[in-house]
């Protein structure tokens, strides 16, 4: 007699990667930028770590760093060796420079 055949049940995902459209860093950066703009990590304030970002988002510190690297790119953020990460405690500027009047003016933060 042959057993019945069973389906696999769909795995199910953490809340937090229940995102298709984006990766596991961007996810990251998108939620700790939202918690700056929000003000519930206030300027000056101190960001999670590695280690505690792995354990709330389940990935590797690679992704973690990842996600920090984003937000010290776009000027959010600054890392201070041996302390950790910190929120600016000013917002980026964005600069137009205009060369000529012909030319659309350029964009950079």
């Amino acid at each position: 007699m042959n057993a019945p055949h069973t389906v696999p049940q769909p795995v199910t995902l953490p809340a937090p990667w229940f995102r298709p459209s984006r990766t596991r860093h961007q996810v990251i950066a998108d939620d700790l930028r939202a918690l700056i703009e929000n003000g519930r990590i206030e300027r000056g304030g101190k960001l999670p770590d590695v280690p505690r970002l792995r354990g709330k988002y389940r990935c590797t510190a690679k992704t973690a760093l990842r996600a920090l690297r984003t937000l010290e790119r776009e000027g959010l953020i600054e890392r201070i060796i041996g302390q950790g990460y910190f929120v600016k405690p000013y917002a980026p500027v964005a600069v137009v420079i205009v060369t000529s009047a012909d030319d659309p003016p350029a964009w950079r933060m």
